[in-house]
C-alpha cells in the first residue's frame, strides 16, 4: 500500500518552481526574438501610414490642378479690373490658389456647380482646439462661391461662409514648393498670378512636399500635373 501511494504522488514544491524557473527563461528567450521583430514592424507601419498621407495628399492636389481653369465669360460691368477676375490661377513658391472644375457637390439640390476656388498652403493647423499645442501642417482651402471671394479671403481673414472651407490635407508636411513650367521661355519659374500679368496658365506645375520620417530626417516627395486648359474659356 505504500508504495503504491508513492507513485501515485504529486510534484514537489521543487520541482513546481523548477518548471516553472524554465517556463520563464524560455518566455524571456522567446520575446527577446519577437520584440525586435514587432518594433520594426510597428515602424514599418507607421512609415507606410506616413507615406500614404503623403501620397494622398499629392494625388488630391495634382488632380485638382490639372482641372484649373480661366474664363472670360463674366460680368465685365461688375469685374472691370483684370486684378479682380472671379477666375484666376495666382501662385508662388509656398502657396497656390486657383480656379478649378475638381469641386464636388455632396449635398443634394446644393446651389453649386463644378466650378471652385481651391487654395494650398502650410499653416497652423485650424483644427485645432484653443490652448491645444499645434504644429504646421499642410492646409486645403475650397470655396464652390466664386463670387463671393475676396481679398480678405486669401489673406485667412475672411469668414467660413464667404471663404468656403478649410480642412487639413496632411499632417505630416514641414514645407511645400510650387513650381511651374512656363512653356514659352522653356523654364520653370516660381511665381505665375493672371491676376498682374500672365494671361494663360502654366503648361504644368510640379509640387514638392518636404516631411521628416520616423528617424527625423527631411524627405521630399514630389509630383509634376499638367494643365489642360491653358488659354481663357472664351464666351461662344
Amino acid at each position: 500500500m505504500k508504495r503504491k501511494a508513492a507513485k501515485n504522488a504529486g510534484f514537489t514544491l521543487m520541482e513546481v518552481m523548477i518548471a516553472v524557473a524554465i517556463v520563464s527563461i524560455m518566455g524571456g528567450l522567446i520575446y527577446a526574438s519577437f520584440g525586435p521583430m514587432l518594433r520594426a514592424k510597428e515602424v514599418i507601419e507607421a512609415e507606410s501610414e506616413h507615406y500614404r498621407s503623403i501620397q494622398v495628399a499629392l494625388t488630391r492636389m495634382s488632380r485638382e490642378v490639372s482641372m484649373a481653369f480661366m474664363s472670360n465669360d463674366f460680368d465685365h460691368t461688375r469685374w472691370r479690373d483684370k486684378s479682380d477676375m472671379p477666375t484666376f490661377f495666382s501662385g508662388d513658391s509656398e502657396q497656390l490658389a486657383f480656379t478649378s472644375f475638381a469641386h464636388q457637390r455632396r449635398f443634394k439640390d446644393a446651389k453649386e456647380s463644378d466650378q471652385a476656388i481651391f487654395e494650398y498652403r502650410v499653416g497652423r493647423n485650424p483644427e485645432a482646439e484653443m490652448g491645444e499645442s499645434t504644429h504646421d501642417v499642410l492646409i486645403r482651402r475650397e470655396n464652390p462661391l466664386l463670387e463671393a471671394e475676396t481679398e480678405s479671403c486669401k489673406r485667412g481673414g475672411g469668414s467660413t461662409d464667404d471663404c468656403g472651407v478649410e480642412m487639413v490635407l496632411s499632417e505630416d508636411v514641414k514645407k511645400i514648393k510650387f513650381e511651374y513650367y512656363d512653356d514659352q521661355r522653356h523654364e520653370w519659374v516660381e511665381e505665375w498670378d493672371t491676376r498682374r500679368e500672365r494671361d494663360r496658365l502654366p503648361e504644368r506645375v510640379r509640387i514638392t512636399i518636404t516631411s521628416t520620417d520616423e528617424a527625423g530626417k527631411d524627405i521630399n516627395y514630389s509630383t509634376e500635373s499638367r494643365i489642360f486648359m491653358r488659354l481663357p474659356i472664351q464666351h461662344s
